[in-house]
């Protein structure tokens, strides 16, 4: 199969997704001419099927496409490939909402599409797709989409910031019949929810607080499902720091594990100094293991607290 010697392809392409041993999907943009194409690949039967935008049927909603991606079948279930289109990100929206800037900007209308898999399939081959009748949710000027790559059995999730009501909304999808199964609200705008080790959604939020002569680290973990709410409260220095908090991800999984790590003084990556890093167990909430090291840490660097192999009881700090 040869695609170089067609005028098919323009010079831009946007996402490649293979949803399966025979079929990949492309979706390309010319930006410069201001249109798309989607491009079905069969590497079975070495034939491809390019569609065009017809302005019909839900064409005019991929003019804003942000990205694609795939959700494998569930349960013998069809697949489904995700569409989201507004070219824009839940924070930069939200700051334009608070600055009263949102109507200049084209890209505020967001979709979310679910096209299963097998028709999407059939109608590229056929050029016939409907992709407005798959439309799941839109977000206008007051509100954004964040997605999450998590499947429990037949339901999807999804969160939607309301920035108008200062609300998040954690919405539960049935993958059988697409529709809302649940939703989740929670007071305020938090990005990101996090995952824990069984699933579930939590908010996770570090604080670090002044009481007179004291400083303390506040790290709360609220789970969604449950309700729940986990707070720690460390006493630490003043010159003392979470360790890690350019990588929210990282102190999450270390809290989870039952620690929380800082340094001290201020880490400096221009003037190195020497640093003492301490790790504070969740439970006593005293340090459990301190050391000290003239190396800053880096993002992508650091491994944090992972689980010794050898020893279930025994961690392992990792730094590079």
């Amino acid at each position: 199969m040869d695609l170089d010697n067609t005028n098919q392809l323009p010079n831009i392409y946007s996402n490649i997704k293979m949803i399966n041993h025979q079929y990949i999907i492309i979706f390309v943009e010319n930006s410069e001419q201001n249109g798309f194409r989607f491009i079905l690949t069969d590497m079975v039967n070495e034939k491809y099927y390019v569609y065009e935008p017809r302005n019909c049927c839900g064409d005019y909603l991929l003019y804003t496409f942000s990205f694609m991606d795939y959700i494998p079948p569930v349960n013998n279930n069809d697949g489904y490939i995700l569409i989201k289109t507004g070219k824009i990100e839940p924070h930069e929206k939200e700051m334009l909402w608070n600055n009263h800037n949102i109507e200049r900007i084209v890209d505020a209308l967001e979709t979310f599409i679910l096209y299963p898999q097998s028709k999407f399939i059939q109608d590229i081959i056929l050029q016939k797709p409907y992709f407005d009748s798959y439309l799941v949710d839109c977000s206008l000027r007051n509100s954004s989409f964040d997605f999450y790559n998590f499947i429990d059995e037949q339901y999807y999730f999804y969160t939607k910031y309301k920035f108008d009501k200062n609300k998040t909304e954690l919405i539960k999808i049935n993958l059988h019949n697409l529709t809302k199964q649940d939703c989740y609200v929670l007071d305020g705008i938090v990005y990101p929810l996090l995952r824990d080790r069984e699933g579930n959604f939590c908010v996770f939020q570090c604080l670090e607080e002044q009481e007179n002569d004291k400083r303390k680290l506040k790290i709360v973990n609220h789970s969604v499902f449950k309700n729940e709410k986990h707070t720690v409260d460390i006493d630490i220095s003043n010159d003392e720091q979470l360790l890690f908090a350019y990588n929210f991800s990282l102190v999450f999984e270390n809290f989870i594990s039952g620690f929380v790590l800082t340094a001290s003084p201020k880490i400096d990556f221009i003037n190195p100094k020497h640093y003492k890093i301490k790790i504070y167990s969740t439970k006593t909430k005293k340090p459990v293991y301190e050391f000290n090291t003239k190396h800053p840490v880096f993002l992508h660097c650091a491994y944090g607290l992972i689980n010794d192999p050898l020893n279930p009881e025994e961690h392992l700090l990792l730094l590079f």
